[in-house]
C-alpha cells in the first residue's frame, strides 16, 4: 500500500540513513482525544487535502511517500479539521481513517518519492507565534 507522512528534515534524514524510527506516543492521551492512533502516522490519498487538516500540527519539511505491506501499519483514526471551511466560517471536525505504526525504517518502508517543495502556506508544529496565547 502507499502511504505518505509530512515529517522533519531530522526524521527524513534518520531514515534515509538506514535506522529504525521510533514513537510510542498515545496521541489520544498526549493530544486533543481525538486521535486513537500510537506512534508515528501516516496517510492514503491527497496530500493537498490531508495538508489542510494537518496544518498547525506537523512538520512540513518533507512529504515522505512510501510502499509498505499494510501488516506492518496498524488502521486507526484521529480527528482533524475538514476543509473547506463550513458555512460559519470555521473548519468543521471529522473523523478519518489514518495508519501508524511504533516503529519504521527505510528497509521495510521503501521509499517511493521524497517532496521538499510542498508549499509553504501551511504552519508547520511550532512555527505559530500565537500558540502559546490558547495553550
Amino acid at each position: 500500500m502507499l502511504l505518505h507522512r509530512f515529517c522533519s528534515l531530522q526524521e527524513f534524514s534518520r531514515y534515509q540513513a538506514g535506522l529504525t524510527l521510533r514513537n510510542n506516543t498515545d496521541h489520544y492521551r498526549g493530544g486533543s482525544g481525538g486521535s486513537i492512533s500510537r506512534g508515528f502516522c501516516f496517510f492514503e490519498g491527497s496530500p493537498e487535502e490531508w495538508a489542510h487538516r494537518l496544518n498547525g500540527i506537523v512538520t512540513f519539511d518533507v512529504l515522505l511517500s512510501v510502499e509498505v505491506n499494510p501488516s506492518l501499519v496498524r488502521k486507526s483514526s484521529g480527528v482533524y479539521a475538514f476543509y473547506p471551511y463550513g458555512p460559519n466560517g470555521h473548519a468543521e471536525r471529522r473523523r478519518f481513517t489514518e495508519y501508524c505504526t511504533e516503529s519504521y525504517s527505510s528497509a521495510d518502508f521503501k521509499l517511493r518519492a521524497a517532496d521538499y517543495s510542498y508549499p509553504r502556506r501551511f504552519i508547520s508544529l511550532g512555527e505559530n507565534p500565537f500558540i502559546d496565547i490558547f495553550t
